[in-house]
């Protein structure tokens, strides 16, 4: 089985949060949802109770997404607010026990690195902030790692999604971010980071037809008694730990 690794400085891995499997994180209100709810639906003149309308909890690319992967929470606290004039000043203490030679919290990209992109857009005019990971990732060779926000965790931060080739990569991954609002204040041990390692490889594209019989079979309308069918019939389990 292949294997990821999470390495940093003794004492920062003493004291930190340590990136763990996703499952680990999955959210509180994902855990709580019911897998099927009662739908009011109009027929007709009437409206009629539809029961066991299944929810995104039964959807198993959901579930297999939130459950995918590894989850690096945030290293510290973070405080940034925006000032009168319109920009962000980091006002994060950092914590004594966190006073290491090892750099971490966060610093600041120069706005002229993404000029020209939709990115300026979301910056104070002036730089996009940074987010300086403590940990170094590696991963066997032919591996690298999809690095994206956590879609289903609410933040308020958004790192900006990468690929790294992290079996060749052998430093510190550092995460450029949006903030969203005046205000971003990211607790230590917040979902933060969501790491995907895959095999790389070559890829080639064909675009077709379906024969007749196939494009019926695809275009079916399941019934709710049919939505079992990807899980039983198509899904592969997966396994991180």
């Amino acid at each position: 089985m292949p294997k990821i690794k999470f390495l940093s400085h003794p004492d920062v891995v003493k004291i930190v949060p340590h990136p763990r499997p996703a499952t680990k994180f999955v959210p509180d209100w994902y855990k709580q949802m019911e897998l099927d709810r009662k739908c009011p639906a109009r027929v007709g003149e009437k409206t009629e109770i539809i029961q066991d309308i299944p929810t995104m909890k039964k959807c198993m690319p959901i579930r297999d997404y939130l459950t995918t992967g590894y989850i690096i929470p945030c290293w510290q606290d973070i405080l940034i607010r925006k000032d009168s004039d319109g920009k962000y000043h980091n006002q994060s203490r950092d914590a004594e026990q966190l006073d290491h030679q090892y750099h971490m919290g966060c610093s600041w990209h120069n706005i002229n690195q993404i000029k020209g992109s939709p990115l300026e857009k979301v910056t104070d005019g002036e730089k996009i902030l940074k987010l300086n990971n403590p940990w170094i990732i590696r991963t066997p060779k032919g591996y690298s790692t999809y690095f994206t926000a956590p879609f289903f965790h609410e933040n308020d931060v958004t790192i900006l999604p990468a690929i790294v080739d992290t079996d060749t990569h052998d430093v510190a991954i550092n995460f450029p971010s949006i903030i969203h609002g005046d205000e971003c204040h990211i607790e230590i041990g917040t979902p933060l980071v969501h790491a995907i390692p895959f095999k790389r490889d070559n890829w080639d594209s064909v675009v077709g037809e379906l024969d007749a019989e196939a494009a019926n079979v695809a275009n079916l309308n399941f019934s709710t008694k049919l939505q079992s069918v990807y899980t039983n019939k198509y899904w592969q389990r997966k396994r991180f730990r």
